[in-house]
């Protein structure tokens, strides 16, 4: 039996409405909080989850190149 690691990705994500005077404010204003630690995104923010195989540098050496006749 093999070995695989898989690699698991969950996606949160919230809508932060914010007073600013441009866009690029607005951005800067919700980056500062969420490194504050004022915005925690959690369970409540799910969107999706994926799982893939995880393909390291050594585990690519394994496969072998797919050659076209």
């Amino acid at each position: 039996m093999n070995t695989y690691e898989v690699e698991i990705q969950e996606t949160l994500a919230r809508i932060v409405t914010v007073e600013a005077v441009s866009a690029d404010e607005a951005v800067r204003k919700v980056t500062a909080a969420y490194k504050a630690g004022e915005i925690v995104l959690d369970s409540e923010d799910y969107i999706d989850t994926e799982f893939d195989p995880y393909l390291s540098i050594e585990t690519t050496k394994l496969i072998k190149p797919f050659n076209k006749c």
